[in-house]
């Protein structure tokens, strides 16, 4: 709580003041202050979470800084949190075109040494979280696997083609299946337990930005022929196909993230900037000016704000930001970044991956 420190009342250190008589008549009244300003900062404590040190002052609002959590030398590719943790994955090629020296990761938001929760992986791209296992997409061996998110060894959860992106819900994983050969891509489901794959609808080749919530699973749709970028959703379990939004395309060949809330879907689009679309369909609203450098294709929501990452007018530089969701001033979270390929949120936590001579894992906190 601003203006309210919980500091104990103490002797001035380094001086040998008297006991005297003023100071003892004082002393109670030393500690009937003392006793209220600590229970005010209990109260503070149930009530909003904590208040600031007169020591230590609060990580929230403007001085707050993201955290390094991690770094590696294998590129990050995908990340996913959890109340207490970050979990990523890396992956690479080498020469022969065979990937190696995949893992599963995660760290905790407290700090301390990253663990490896799953290894000799081929190329693990997606990723995703519950509250017991972590599930993610091997590019190379085409499969969805799982592993605890304490660490074990995998199991497959189902079989793919290649996929574009990965999300889960309390009782399925739903990924974007890209057939090559036919040069088409399906939405598709199957129990987290494992258990045979289900089809939901058709898409386009290109695809991304999958997104689910209690009734629907939402995408990105890429139709290259027409120069055409959709928001498209679909019932849980399968049916017609909506199309929420239809715009001039803003990728030739990646369709970025997208994020849902109650009422609207979030994506970036291009050179225009972040927009908001209502999950029934209508208008886009643009949150963004759209005036900054190219922006990274991925987008986040917490309770109040979109985040999404751009390159800094100045040049050179990425940087993360942040509108609110109904719009506003945009702020920036963090600067002077390396290239960030994916930005993800959970309760107060704002995390992303940058990759440069070493990938990094960064957080920070939103104190919504």
């Amino acid at each position: 709580m601003p203006g309210l420190g919980c500091r104990r009342l103490a002797p001035e250190r380094g001086k040998n003041a008297p006991f005297s008589l003023a100071r003892a008549l004082l002393l109670p009244s030393l500690l009937l202050v003392d006793s209220l300003r600590w229970g005010l900062c209990w109260v503070a404590l149930l009530l909003v979470g904590g208040c600031a040190s007169a020591e230590r002052p609060s990580t929230c609002g403007k001085s707050s800084e993201p955290v390094l959590l991690a770094t590696g030398e294998v590129v990050a590719l995908g990340i996913a949190l959890d109340a207490t943790h970050a979990y990523w994955t890396v992956g690479r090629y080498i020469a022969d075109g065979i990937p190696s020296g995949g893992k599963v990761m995660r760290v905790a938001f407290s700090g301390g040494a990253p663990e490896t929760l799953a290894s000799d992986l081929r190329l693990p791209t997606d990723i995703a979280v519950d509250a017991h296992n972590v599930y993610w997409i091997d590019d190379f061996s085409n499969e969805v696997l799982s592993v605890p998110s304490s660490g074990g060894d995998p199991i497959s959860v189902a079989r793919t083609h290649e996929v574009s992106a990965l999300t889960i819900d309390a009782t399925s994983a739903y990924w974007l299946d890209v057939d090559g050969a036919k040069r088409t891509s399906t939405v598709k489901k199957a129990p987290l337990a494992g258990g045979a794959a289900i089809e939901l609808a058709s898409a386009q080749l290109y695809t991304g930005g999958l997104a689910v919530d209690s009734t629907s699973v939402y995408w990105i749709d890429l139709d290259q022929p027409l120069g055409t970028v959709r928001v498209m959703k679909v019932p849980l379990e399968g049916g017609p196909a909506t199309t929420l939004l239809s715009m001039a395309s803003y990728s030739p060949n990646e369709a970025g993230t997208l994020a849902v809330d109650e009422t609207s879907a979030y994506f970036v689009g291009g050179a225009d900037g972040v927009l908001k679309i209502p999950l029934a369909g209508g208008t886009p609203t643009l949150l963004t000016s759209g005036s900054s450098g190219a922006l990274v294709p991925s987008v986040a929501i917490d309770a109040t704000n979109v985040y999404w990452a751009d390159l800094a007018p100045e040049g050179g530089s990425v940087r993360v930001m942040k509108v609110p969701r109904n719009g506003g001033t945009e702020t920036s979270v963090a600067t002077n970044l390396p290239v960030s390929t994916r930005i993800v949120a959970h309760g107060s936590k704002i995390c992303w991956i940058t990759n440069d001579a070493t990938s990094a894992v960064w957080c920070i906190d939103s104190c919504n």
